[in-house]
């Protein structure tokens, strides 16, 4: 509602409140004026001398009062609707100057990950991802106008308990896994292997929520979604507050190729064509003989 009346985009002349604030006092004194010349039956002589102007003084004061309200009341409206417009002015002049920011620090996020992307030759995040990436950590400054393009909490958190949970997934499945290959449990070792994968695609495109990096298909070879989440992982490194702040590397990649050979090994697959598709198709082979041998 206020803002239709101030109306800060438009001239002041041409907004409702200083429409309002000029003429009302205005109609009002016409209206004044009419009532008390009509209830004391006077009539303006022109020609009447100071006896006749003296004489509308003293009748019309509260009329001429309210009149004189016209003027301040428009000014005061006007000099109100500058200082919205200064404000307006400002915010803006902040916004475009906190946009600025944002792009110059992206330009050096993208710049510098882009260069260690290629220097390890990351094979899941790519420098086209890089500025959804920065959307997705730095964006908020902008809102905060906060100039120090802190990280987001929210998405820091959960890239922690990403990469937490999945060490301690990773861990579990690889005992049960180890042993079921120890006993020559060939299905069932082929079973949790599958599970084990499925999950890890499952919560990496969960934490897509949260950081905006592609989605991972199920079909996806198992050595993509090992390094898709070991270079997650790695991307946390350049997400610290202060470059100064001590880094250590929570993801247990070792644990992860480890169980990967170990798999590829025992299924007679390289860990480059191991995946979802060839699993399964080795398992029905293996049950298809069984049934065959019977």
């Amino acid at each position: 509602m206020w803002e239709r009346l101030t109306a800060p985009d438009k001239t002041v002349f041409k907004t409702p409140l200083f429409l309002i604030s000029f003429w009302l006092p205005v109609v009002i004194s016409m209206i004044l004026f009419g009532l008390i010349a009509f209830s004391d039956g006077l009539t303006l002589s022109i020609m009447g001398g100071s006896d006749a102007y003296s004489l509308m003084v003293e009748r019309m004061k509260v009329p001429l009062i309210v009149l004189s309200l016209s003027i301040p009341l428009s000014g005061l409206v006007a000099s109100n609707h500058r200082s919205m417009q200064l404000v307006k002015t400002i915010r803006g002049q902040e916004r475009k100057r906190m946009y600025d920011l944002y792009y110059d620090h992206q330009k050096e996020f993208c710049t510098t990950t882009g260069r260690i992307i290629e220097t390890d030759e990351w094979s899941y995040i790519e420098n086209a991802d890089l500025p959804l990436i920065h959307r997705s950590v730095y964006r908020h400054n902008i809102d905060e106008l906060n100039d120090e393009f802190s990280p987001n909490t929210t998405v820091i958190n959960a890239l922690l308990s990403f990469v937490e949970e999945g060490n301690n997934f990773i861990e579990s499945q690889k005992v049960e896994i180890f042993e079921a290959i120890k006993n020559d449990h060939f299905k069932e070792a082929s079973d949790k292997t599958l599970i084990t994968f499925e999950n890890l695609i499952m919560n990496l495109n969960r934490f897509r929520e949260f950081l905006m990096v592609r989605p991972l298909k199920s079909e996806e070879k198992y050595l993509t979604v090992l390094k898709a989440v070991c270079e997650i992982d790695l991307l946390r490194g350049w997400f610290r507050e202060k470059y100064s702040d001590k880094f250590d590397k929570v993801f247990n990649e070792h644990s992860l190729n480890e169980l990967l050979v170990e798999i590829s090994n025992y299924f007679g697959f390289s860990p480059y064509d191991l995946d979802k598709g060839r699993l399964i198709a080795v398992l029905q082979l293996s049950e298809i003989k069984k049934k065959d041998s019977s």
